[in-house]
């Protein structure tokens, strides 16, 4: 029998790898793995960085939406002197004046105050309402279609349009119901409920019974946290009546776009600009010592004219469009990242850096409903008086 034996390289192969080759291989294998580890951190590092950045915007965006859609309702259906609200008597002393930091405490935030009323365009039942305005009563095949909280705010108008009262209701009702008891809003609109409301039922002269929607915008603060809220009444904001539009709003400030007349020659004489006279640009309060749009000056009726004075005053009537900006921050820090705060004010206080980010966001909305020109559907107001609760 013949043998054969294997080569020596043959045989140093079979026997595997060396020491020295293993912990070469080994050192290699750990640099890649180290290698993909640090990127895969790194990765990720920057997915929860851009992550909470894109929070800030889609909450920046959230109150955009919503701020143009219900900022463009102000003084549908009503009397446009009646659209805005600037008394801020029944906030509470934790929420300051308008422009104020709050609570007493410092903190990074402040706020204005964005108060308005709009006539839901898709609601209107007929019915009558007691000469003392304590309780509405739909016709018999009417029942009011949506769930009716304590504080609700209804219009009942005569059926001509010509007059109307305004009434709060002092009981929640379901959708199903067709009476509620109420109480008359009082100021700013008149207490006393005309004859024309009050009988008729079930006729055609019964009273059109409409909802009327206030809305009160500010940040609240939760946890030292700020969020952008819209209060569903004109009352005290420490209630729990509100909805959440976004979280973050750290900075809210709000101007007024006034009615502004043609330049000379077209301009109607009489006319003295409503903001500063070194900054006569129609936006109040834009700049410091502005003050805001006044209820005590001239008011535009129905029956003034274009060019009369009143349509150019103060009045917060002749409001066209209201300038929102504010600054939104993400829900929490950046470790590694810092960023500058956008309020020289609490640069000061709280330091240029706290690892926040922050984007400052500022729209324009106009109110087309304020010119009040013409009459909604249906017709609402008395051209001869000049009075007109439906505005627009």
């Amino acid at each position: 029998m013949k043998l054969s034996l294997a080569s020596p390289s043959a045989a140093r192969h079979a026997r595997g790898f060396t020491l020295i080759e293993l912990l070469v291989g080994t050192v290699v294998s750990s640099i890649v793995v180290l290698g993909v580890a640090s990127a895969f951190v790194g990765i990720n590092a920057s997915y929860q960085s851009e992550s909470k950045i894109k929070v800030a915007v889609e909450n920046s965006r959230n109150a955009q939406v919503y701020l143009e859609r219900t900022v463009h309702m102000a003084g549908y259906g009503i009397d446009p002197r009646y659209a805005f609200d600037f008394s801020t008597g029944s906030l509470g002393t934790s929420y300051g004046g308008l422009k104020d930091n709050f609570p007493a405490t410092p903190t990074t935030f402040a706020t204005d105050d964005l108060a308005f009323r709009y006539r839901d365009p898709s609601y209107m039942r007929r019915g009558i309402i007691t000469s003392s305005g304590n309780k509405i009563s739909l016709d018999t095949a009417a029942s009011f279609g949506v769930s009716l909280r304590t504080g609700q705010v209804m219009v009942v108008a005569c059926a001509n349009g010509g007059e109307y009262v305004v009434v709060k209701t002092t009981e929640p009702k379901a959708a199903t119901e067709r009476e509620i008891a109420t109480t008359p809003y009082s100021t700013p609109f008149s207490s006393s409920v005309p004859n024309c409301t009050t009988n008729g039922a079930n006729t055609p002269d019964a009273a059109f019974v409409f909802l009327l929607y206030e809305l009160r915008l500010r940040v609240k603060l939760y946890d030292n946290k700020p969020y952008l809220v819209a209060f569903n009444s004109f009352d005290n904001p420490d209630t729990a009546d509100f909805v959440v539009i976004a979280a973050g709003v750290e900075n809210f400030q709000v101007a007024y776009v006034m009615n502004r007349p043609l330049p000379a020659p077209d301009a109607p004489s009489g006319v003295t600009v409503p903001d500063s006279s070194t900054n006569s640009n129609w936006i109040i309060p834009d700049v410091s010592g502005e003050g805001l749009p006044d209820p005590g000056a001239d008011a535009p009726l129905y029956a003034t004219p274009n060019l009369d004075p009143p349509r150019y005053s103060k009045h917060p009537a002749n409001i066209r469009a209201v300038r929102v900006t504010m600054v939104v921050r993400n829900s929490s820090t950046l470790a590694n990242l810092k960023y500058p705060r956008t309020d020289i004010e609490n640069q000061a206080k709280f330091g240029a850096d706290d690892g926040y980010f922050r984007t400052v966001i500022s729209t324009t909305i106009s109110t087309p409903n304020m010119k009040s020109r013409a009459f909604f559907v249906p017709a609402v107001g008395d051209i001869a008086s000049g009075l007109n609760i439906g505005g627009g």
